[in-house]
């Protein structure tokens, strides 16, 4: 009779662990439309150095899913996203993910995000752009 109460305390725990990660920041996502690549439509054609922000993707706990291409050359990286840096809900960003500006804060939809730390050392602009994650603190 005592297991049961125990049981249970160790699965509420373990409950509570779990829904208290980081948010879904990197999970992955598959965005819901792309551009087309010109000699094959089915494929999608990001280019280099963009950034793809899609809002309310029901993949995403963030509600956002990012789509991140940071050479020519370099694969598209497709990931969950949020916003972060000053007024954000959550300014900073979980292990492994910077909080920089990916988009200008006078667009739309702009700002501050978490992005992949590992593709910011790789390559221009984003890697030397130290403006960029510094506008975000």
């Amino acid at each position: 009779m005592r297991r049961i109460p125990s049981l249970m305390a160790i699965a509420l725990t373990v409950c509570v662990a779990v829904s208290c990660t980081e948010e879904g920041v990197g999970d992955p996502c598959e965005p819901e439309s792309c551009p087309p690549k010109e000699d094959d439509p089915t494929v999608c054609d990001w280019q280099a150095e963009e950034v793809y922000l899609e809002h309310f993707s029901l993949q995403c706990r963030t509600r956002v899913c990012m789509v991140f291409r940071v050479s020519e050359g370099s694969e598209w990286d497709p990931y969950c996203s949020r916003r972060c840096g000053p007024g954000a809900a959550f300014p900073g960003c979980p292990k492994g993910f910077a909080c920089i500006e990916v988009i200008g804060s006078d667009t739309p939809g702009g700002g501050c995000y978490c992005a992949d730390k590992d593709q910011l050392k790789l390559e221009q602009p984003f890697g030397a752009d130290l403006d960029r994650v510094e506008a975000c603190k």
